[in-house]
């Protein structure tokens, strides 16, 4: 979840030394206006604008720009106020916007289904009753729209220019610029390199999803969060640069850094994800000691990128739920000792996985944990796991050879079902119950 999300009631800096009520107060001893709304009211830079019990608006102060041109306003439920210019919510979601708009503040006249509206220096906010985040442009160059997000900063939600090598700017009307948004530059597959400045402290889900073309990016180094998905379908991405004074606290923290493997190899912390489908390997870094749940996804319509070779660092104790489901490039992974759990479906149709050795320190096996896998040959289970769940291994057709320890008391139904290379197995006296359907009407069953 972005910075924007968290502090969705945070969005706009406040820029007046008086409160709201003190300068309601004195606005309406001094103008005369009448019967005032209480819930109405909005102070702009040089001007005031007010809703009148009966849904209608009155405005005082500086009108330059035309900013308290409001009295043919109505059926109002909120009003907002820039430097220069003003904006009004109707009670059926259509909005007003009068006065400067050498920034495109005012041009909101399509917006629909607004529930809330915000105006600050020279742009305008919406929030659409579905929870999305309409915004003016505020950048000088227009290429960029962003939302306030605490005092001084502010986030970048949409590029809009067509720049191959594109320079984020470390500062917008003197706000610096902290978070790359949700889907920022999402397809934008026209961008070969991205800078990013040392003001970022956030890039949120999906931000450079489906940029194609992209090939080098810098992560700054006060980076602290990667969301997901946020470099998914970066097919060519080759080059991540990280700045090598913060690498020790980036790999604590989340990010995105190289390792010590050989060339074209990353780790990535696991608090939120994102995927170079483009890299040879990838070492996944943990924090809480748990691979989270769907580590990588799929993109355009069932097509699934993920490096050819995963290694989990020390210390990661817990493969949640689907964490590599439908991987289908990767073909090894390494589970270091400190695993105890590996989840539901947690590698489930990892269609060319080849090979995985589960460490003996794993006690649980989730339900279709390895199902789908049908380029596994050989899975050797840990001398601790007590049961074998149910379609642990369904649809394994290359499944030839299953070392069970004794130990294992119970094997769940279609735990091996349509394994078709799997001939024989050797079954431990250990086992009490081997459920209907378990294994394929011709794999012989040899008790030991």
């Amino acid at each position: 979840m972005s910075k924007r999300e968290n502090e969705k009631d945070k969005r706009i800096i406040t820029y007046f030394k008086l409160s709201e009520e003190q300068r309601r107060e004195i606005y309406m001893k001094s103008s005369g206006l009448g019967n005032i709304n209480g819930k109405g009211f909005a102070p702009g830079g040089s001007h005031v604008v007010f809703i009148k019990d009966n849904g209608t608006a009155a405005a005082v102060g500086e009108n330059n720009y035309g900013q308290c041109d409001v009295d043919s306003w109505e059926r109002l439920v909120k009003v907002a106020a820039g430097s220069n210019h003003t904006v009004g919510l109707k009670s059926d979601g259509s909005v007003y916007a009068v006065g400067d708009n050498s920034r495109g503040q005012c041009d909101i006249a399509d917006w629909l289904d607004i529930v809330d509206v915000f105006a600050e220096k020279n742009y305008t906010v919406g929030v659409t009753k579905n929870g999305d985040i309409l915004t003016t442009r505020i950048s000088a160059s227009d290429e960029f729209s962003c939302v306030p997000i605490e005092d001084g900063k502010v986030e970048i939600i949409r590029y809009y220019g067509s720049s191959e090598d594109v320079v984020v700017p470390a500062a917008i009307d003197d706000a610096d610029v902290a978070v790359i948004g949700k889907d920022a530059f999402y397809k934008c597959d026209f961008i070969k390199k991205i800078s990013l400045p040392e003001s970022i402290e956030s890039i949120g889900n999906s931000a450079f999803y489906g940029c194609k073309k992209l090939r080098r990016i810098n992560i700054p180094e006060g980076v602290k969060e990667i969301g997901v998905m946020a470099f998914a379908d970066c097919c060519n991405l080759r080059n991540v640069v990280v700045c090598e004074a913060n690498l020790g606290e980036l790999s604590a923290n989340t990010g995105l850094v190289p390792s010590e493997e050989p060339k074209r190899t990353y780790a990535l912390d696991d608090v939120k994800y994102s995927l170079y489908s483009s890299v040879d390997f990838i070492e996944v870094r943990n924090r809480d000691s748990g691979i989270k749940q769907q580590l990588f996804g799929n993109i355009d319509e069932g097509t699934f990128y993920a490096p050819a070779y995963i290694k989990i660092p020390d210390g990661v104790k817990v493969i949640e739920n689907e964490a590599f489901a439908d991987c289908s490039g990767i073909v090894s992974i390494v589970i270091p000792d400190s695993v105890k759990k590996i989840g539901k479906g947690a590698f489930k149709n990892c269609d060319s996985l080849t090979s995985i050795t589960i460490p003996e320190s794993v006690t649980s096996i989730g339900t279709g944990a390895f199902s789908g896998c049908i380029r596994l040959t050989e899975i050797i289970l840990p001398k601790h796991l007590n049961r074998i769940a149910s379609e642990t291994f369904y649809g394994c057709k290359s499944l030839n050879h299953v070392k069970i320890y004794p130990g294992v008391v119970s094997i769940g139904s279609n735990a091996f079902r349509y394994c078709s290379d799997l001939k024989e197995i050797f079954i431990p006296e250990s086992v009490m119950t081997v459920a209907y359907g378990a294994f394929d009407a011709d794999t012989r069953l040899l008790y030991t």
